[in-house]
């Protein structure tokens, strides 16, 4: 269901976060003798909240943004290098002459699931003023996506910024970290897992819905809680509530199932679908991205989920 670009005019979608050099090893944890077991497959990904995000909305053909940091290395170059090439704008993205590029550490069992070392390196140093310089120079966008592997005043500081200007917020409430301000007023859009929304509001309450209440409470327009294996939960700004099953899968990872999910919940919207359509075509992205070794889509199966849903992708090509 690919469109060509020249003949609809749909507004860039902006994506303030993290850059990665994601380094992944699979383990079978029942090889380990002592605290030494030899990995089972090695791999080199992009990676980083933000990163995944962009090339999501990329492989959905739809204008994109990225605005954040890497280092002058050669992860920092090589990431360049392949942004490029995915046809993403990297005019906002910074080359940092101290900080290295970020770097996550990932270790994924055979189950699929991982725990990851994240070194934040250069996204520890986008500042507002870099959010100053990307708010002046751009024009047309519709949503923008944030997340926090970036400094949290960053994230309530662009929020703010951006929404002033027109731009609807979409923010994931992802990793949870100590001293971390999480931004929810300033939010169109919060998307969340249950786990994360409880440490946010500091609640125990186990009901999604009713934590999703409560994240509308302190000011959140709209909410959605996803529940891994338990589907996503969703209430509109009108009170309306929503709940798409999961979908059935062989995992190989989970990770970037919640960048996934984000990226391509924004994708819909941009498209014209409404809440209800887009949480339902999110949530079958982000399980068909834990079927992948990468974290992120690619513009084939991106037309696999156009196809299913009747979404509308663009040929977008950029200069």
């Amino acid at each position: 269901m690919a469109i060509d670009s020249e003949q609809v005019n749909i507004p860039q979608i902006i994506v303030v976060g993290s850059i990665n050099a994601d380094l992944l090893t699979y383990v079978d944890d029942s090889k380990r003798i002592g605290n030494y077991v030899f990995g089972e497959d090695f791999r080199f990904n992009l990676g980083g909240k933000g990163l995944n995000q962009a090339l999501n909305v990329s492989a959905a053909g739809q204008p994109v943004t990225l605005i954040g940091r890497v280092g002058d290395d050669l992860f920092g170059k090589e990431i360049l290098r392949q942004l490029r090439a995915n046809q993403i704008d990297i005019s906002q993205v910074e080359v940092d002459s101290i900080a290295h590029t970020g770097i996550g550490h990932i270790r994924i069992n055979l189950a699929g699931e991982y725990d990851t070392v994240v070194v934040n390196g250069a996204n520890s140093f986008l500042g507002i003023e870099q959010i100053d310089k990307a708010v002046a120079s751009i024009n047309d966008a519709s949503f923008v996506l944030m997340n926090y592997e970036i400094v949290s005043e960053v994230i309530n500081y662009a929020s703010e910024k951006f929404r002033a200007i027109g731009v609807k917020p979409i923010i994931n409430l992802s990793p949870i970290a100590e001293g971390v301000s999480y931004s929810i007023a300033s939010a169109d859009y919060i998307v969340t897992n249950a786990e994360e929304a409880r440490a946010v509001i500091g609640s125990q309450e186990s009901n999604p819905s009713v934590l999703a209440n409560l994240l509308q409470e302190r000011g959140a327009k709209n909410v959605i809680i996803t529940l891994g294996s338990s589907g996503v939960i969703g209430i509109d700004q009108s009170g309306r509530s929503y709940q798409v099953k999961p979908e059935t899968i062989k995992v190989e990872n989970t990770i970037g199932a919640g960048d996934t999910f984000l990226s391509i919940f924004a994708v819909s919207l941009n498209a014209g679908k409404d809440f209800g359509e887009a949480i339902e075509i999110a949530n079958f992205a982000a399980a068909m991205v834990c079927t992948k070794t990468e974290s992120y889509l690619a513009a084939k199966e991106m037309e696999i989920i156009a196809r299913k849903f009747k979404l509308e992708i663009l040929d977008t090509k950029i200069n």
